[in-house]
C-alpha cells in the first residue's frame, strides 16, 4: 500500500491527518479542558478525560500503517509549536 502511492498522495494524506489532528487538539484545549476544569479542577492539571486526538492516532495507524508515523509526526510538530 505504501509503495503504490506517489508523493502527491502522501502529501494529501499528511494534510488530512494533520488538519483533523489539529482540529481535535483545538477542541480539547478550547472546549473540553475549560468544561472539565469547572467540574473537576484537580484532574484537569494532569489529563483531559476526553481526548479524541488519540483516536485520530489509532485510526491513522490502522488505515495507513507505517506511513502514519510520518503523517502524525508532522501534525505533532505543528501542534507542539503553534497550538500549545
Amino acid at each position: 500500500m505504501l509503495y503504490n502511492l506517489d508523493i502527491k498522495e502522501h502529501f494529501y494524506k499528511t494534510l488530512i491527518v494533520s488538519f483533523v489532528s489539529c482540529i481535535m487538539m483545538l477542541f480539547v484545549t478550547e472546549l473540553v479542558v475549560p468544561i472539565q476544569s469547572y467540574f473537576l479542577p484537580e484532574i484537569t492539571l494532569y489529563a483531559a478525560l476526553i481526548f479524541p486526538v488519540h483516536g485520530i492516532r489509532v485510526l491513522s495507524a490502522w488505515l495507513f500503517g507505517w506511513a502514519s508515523v510520518f503523517y502524525l509526526f508532522v501534525s505533532n510538530i505543528f501542534i507542539f509549536f503553534f497550538i500549545e
